[in-house]
């Protein structure tokens, strides 16, 4: 049509990659959360206790085995962050990609983290987007 600027096309989605990580074999797009379901754990996580504690000696080996543990018992746990501002997104970042899980939200200082359990039938969230394809 005359007048009507051209879109270029969409770029498609990456290919999925398989994880390293032995606990689950999802791929690595699970860290790609949709705005819906981010804000569905989001909500999950509200009334949830901090579960880990990342100190001042930043990203230890000690706080990703403890968020790992934490995410095999619970799927989706808080971390709150002893950093400075302008650090706590990157060591959010850093942990969700050490720990195989996905970044559902940054307030403030308390980092959320989601991953599913390994077997479905163990899964105690259901996404949004899951439940409707």
């Amino acid at each position: 049509m005359p007048g009507r600027p051209h879109r270029p096309a969409r770029a498609t989605a990456p290919e999925a990659v398989r994880c390293d990580s032995c606990h689950a074999g999802e791929t690595a797009a699970l860290r790609e959360l949709k705005g819906s379901d981010r804000r569905y754990l989001r909500g999950l996580a509200n009334p949830l206790k901090t579960v880990v504690q990342l100190g001042e000696a930043g990203l230890t080996d000690a706080v990703v085995a403890a968020t790992d543990a934490a995410l095999l018992d619970h799927e989706l746990v808080k971390v709150r962050i002893a950093a400075e501002r302008d650090e706590r997104k990157s060591l959010a970042t850093a942990l969700a990609k050490q720990t195989n899980s996905a970044l559902a939200g940054l307030v403030g200082r308390v980092a959320i983290l989601y991953r599913p359990a390994a077997e479905p039938a163990k899964r105690k969230i259901r996404l949004p987007t899951e439940a409707n394809p």
